[in-house]
């Protein structure tokens, strides 16, 4: 097998497994009985994803040429995205998710401190506002609890 279908395959499969956990979804919510439950949207992704890495598979001529792309950096960002979905429930949506953007952008080679910081911050805050204050979300935030400024 190329290695140019071997990507496809691994996005397959993952895909896959994407859609069998949100198939779980409305049993931890409790929210089964509507149509359009929790599940709908990951469910939808997954069958979008498994059918774009279907394509990708069996499609013909797809033994292109390798485009030498930098696979340090790929590993890197898997890693970090890791990191921040096991780090999510410990640290809290806020703290994790700008360690996770300034992470990313370092492994991008972004340099300039400002923007590595700023820019996380900036995106974390306006997440962390949009979720609480326009959709009524409220996500947990441990990390306040360990310094006593929340519930």
């Amino acid at each position: 097998m190329s290695p140019q279908r071997i990507s496809p395959l691994c996005f397959l499969v993952g895909a896959a497994a994407y859609g069998w956990a949100a198939l779980g979804l409305e049993a931890t919510t409790g929210l089964s009985s509507s149509r359009m439950g929790p599940s709908a949207f990951p469910v939808g992704l997954a069958i979008v994803g498994m059918l774009v890495a279907a394509w990708l598979v069996a499609r013909p001529g797809a033994d292109a040429p390798d485009l030498g792309g930098d696979h340090r950096r790929v590993v890197l960002i898997v890693a970090v995205t890791i990191l921040y979905a096991v780090g999510l429930p410990t640290l809290g949506f806020f703290l994790s998710t700008t360690l996770f953007l300034a992470a990313a952008l370092v492994t991008l080679d972004e340099r300039r401190p400002a923007f590595v910081a700023g820019v996380p911050l900036g995106t974390a805050l306006a997440s962390s506002l949009l979720l609480r204050v326009l959709l009524g979300v409220w996500l947990p935030e441990p990390i306040l609890r360990w310094l006593g400024l929340g519930p």
